[in-house]
């Protein structure tokens, strides 16, 4: 994890059961929890990873959100266009 990130286990804003489950995931800072909430279905895919409801963890993410600077929430809810990454090689010439 780079060291300008924010290590979620090391926040005591998540429980320990779901930064268990997350790190399960490779999801263990903070900016990357945040930027998978701004996905679309997001929300819902920590939801299910953590066996919380989604209430409980929007209340989650919003103290979570609240580590960051405003800079780098505007980064990170800046969704990421990913249509040509992971195609493998492709041969001179293929559209991605």
């Amino acid at each position: 994890m780079p060291q300008s990130e924010i290590e979620l286990s090391k926040t005591g804003i998540w429980p320990e059961d779901a930064v268990h489950a997350l790190g399960e995931h490779w999801l263990v800072s903070v900016q990357q929890i945040v930027a998978l909430a701004a996905m679309p279905n997001g929300v819902k895919q920590i939801s299910t990873i953590v066996s919380l409801d989604l209430d409980t963890v929007s209340s989650l993410l919003a103290r979570t959100r609240a580590l960051l600077s405003p800079a780098e929430l505007r980064e990170l809810d800046t969704p990421v266009d990913i249509r040509g990454q992971s195609l493998g090689a492709l041969h001179p010439g293929d559209d991605a």
